[in-house]
């Protein structure tokens, strides 16, 4: 885990945008695998279980855990970063795509 303050900001920045794209993706971006798994997820444990792959603010707490988890147990193994880097950057890279469209 990080030993100095730099190491615990920028452990707390990839987590959180991390967490916000594999979020989003994974409860409403029209990305076909995404598609598919909440498909199958919500005919699997019906409408009241179904909320969990649909809403991000139901979502992203099991994501936070996962990655918590996975940092904790491999001591911040190097695929930890990459992985949450990479959904960090693609999150921060929507973001300012977002805002960087003419207005209508």
């Amino acid at each position: 885990m990080p030993t100095d303050t730099f190491h615990w900001i920028a452990f707390a920045v990839v987590l959180i945008l991390g967490v916000a794209r594999l979020g989003r993706i994974a409860t409403y971006d029209d990305y076909p695998p995404a598609e598919w798994v909440r498909a199958h997820w919500l005919a699997l444990v019906g409408e009241k279980w179904g909320k969990v792959a649909i809403c991000h603010w139901c979502f992203n707490p099991y994501l936070v855990a996962i990655a918590l988890a996975w940092a904790y147990f491999t001591d911040l193994h190097w695929t930890w970063w990459v992985f949450w880097g990479w959904m960090a950057a693609a999150q921060a890279a929507s973001t300012f795509s977002a805002y960087d469209e003419p207005p209508e």
